[in-house]
């Protein structure tokens, strides 16, 4: 039932619509430069944004919306296109509930994604995802976790974080220990992984080192500039180099992969820049 699909969406947008004007905002324009990757366009892909928000007493309650669409041109004769849209409303008692919506123009709307989140002020989240309308799924909810931070005496959190995937099957557990100095300590059962993050004093500098039981170890190094960005150094002995830069509307990423631990196999860049108009 596609044509319910693009209702559901167009309610969103119509409603972002109408609330805003007349100051309807501008959209931006993404400017991705990844090494020549479309070649029809020069190594350009420009990509063209636009969104609203708003919120409105009509609906028996207070209901904080957003919308956008979004456009990428990969090609002359493409021009891929998705729309979005997603509210929030409050359930009293410091939880709200809110739903989220997006379908892309090459499935020609015949597969709604959704997603259903429950949220509470205690760092509380129950999160189900899945697809309405599609032909052949049985079930159309896809995957469920949630996620609760308990306070530990002396101090710091415990975060539980369990995962399932309905259509594969696989599921995943996620526990964080985070005491009140910057440390935080977590094990991933699916990819049984151990990673240990560490956080300065002054929160410019964090180190996450991780490694798994088959020696797998890689490290990821953030740094916070006072008027330069943020720059992320991510390596993984023998596999890859990744330089990942932020500065405002600029993102450079460079990634360089690793024949052994000091010979490099070429070298990837790209950058992109958010521009108003």
């Amino acid at each position: 039932m596609p044509s319910l699909a693009v209702l559901f969406l167009a309610i969103f947008v119509i409603l972002g619509l109408v609330r805003a004007a007349p100051s309807i905002p501008k959209p931006t324009i993404t400017i991705d430069v990844a090494n020549g990757k479309y070649a029809s366009l020069g190594g350009i892909q420009p990509t063209l944004s636009w969104k609203t928000a708003g919120s409105t007493d009509e609906f028996g309650g207070t209901l904080d919306y957003e919308a956008g669409l979004n456009v990428v041109v990969e090609d002359l004769n493409k021009l891929p296109y998705n729309v979005w849209g997603r509210v929030k409303r409050s359930l009293g008692r410091g939880f709200n509930l809110g739903i989220a919506a997006k379908a892309s123009s090459p499935s020609n709307f015949e597969d709604l994604s959704l997603d259903v989140t429950i949220t509470g002020d205690d760092a509380t989240l129950l999160q189900v995802t899945g697809q309405a309308f599609t032909s052949g799924v049985t079930n159309p909810v896809e995957k469920i976790q949630f996620h609760r931070a308990l306070p530990v005496v002396g101090g710091g959190k415990l975060i539980v974080n369990p995962k399932y995937n309905f259509r594969t099957k696989d599921k995943d557990l996620f526990v964080y220990y985070a005491p009140s100095d910057g440390t935080r300590v977590g094990v991933e059962t699916a990819a049984k992984k151990l990673t240990v993050s560490q956080t300065f004093p002054d929160k410019a500098l964090t180190v996450k080192p991780s490694i798994t039981p088959s020696r797998d170890f890689a490290v990821d190094v953030t740094k916070k500039f006072e008027k330069a960005g943020t720059t992320t150094i991510s390596y993984k002995p023998a596999t890859s180099v990744n330089l990942k830069w932020q500065d405002g509307p600029w993102v450079a990423n460079l990634h360089a992969p690793m024949k052994s631990h000091l010979s490099f196999d070429g070298c990837d860049v790209s950058f992109k820049r958010k521009v108003d108009i």
